[in-house]
């Protein structure tokens, strides 16, 4: 092993010490450092020849944070294909049930963290802007327009003082 190849070892392991990292993105760090991209590729290999690097540690971990944020699978798939991980929907599901997340539920709880504390729903006008706030916000996270409508309309309707 040449020295060069090394330090890169001990860089990547340094940084699999602090986060988990798509094999693209901990590629991009090596060659940030210097590396040139068929040593940093090397690494990767020897990494997860010796068990230390699995990207399997990252999509769980980013799927979680995603999907706790509100975000939707296809979200969710599209950024992962920008860093050439593509997830199916099964992998997807497994995934949040073992982390006993509901996607639904978590952005239904943004979407009432959303509204205002002194929100008079009886107030057509105000009522108006507050349901299209939410719309968007929901919109914004790539639900669906209908399940949005049906998310924003369920919050808006519960009898609950907020």
């Amino acid at each position: 092993m040449i020295p060069e190849e090394k330090q890169a070892i001990q860089l990547a392991v340094k940084l699999l010490s602090g986060q988990d990292y798509a094999q693209s993105d901990l590629i991009n760090k090596l060659i940030n450092k210097g590396y040139d991209h068929d040593l940093a590729v090397k690494v990767i290999t020897t990494l997860k020849d010796k068990n230390l690097f699995k990207e399997q540690a990252f999509l769980k971990s980013y799927i979680r944070r995603k999907s706790k944020k509100g975000f939707c699978f296809e979200i969710i798939q599209k950024d992962l294909e920008k860093k050439n991980i593509y997830l199916s929907r099964d992998q997807y599901e497994e995934i949040i049930a073992d982390f006993n997340i509901n996607p639904d539920l978590e952005l239904l709880e943004m979407l009432r963290s959303k509204i205002p504390s002194h929100f008079d729903s009886s107030n057509h006008k105000e009522n108006e802007k507050v349901r299209n706030k939410l719309l968007r916000f929901a919109l914004s996270k790539g639900t669906n327009f209908d399940k949005a409508i049906e998310l924003v309309d369920t919050i808006l309707n519960q009898d609950v003082q907020y």
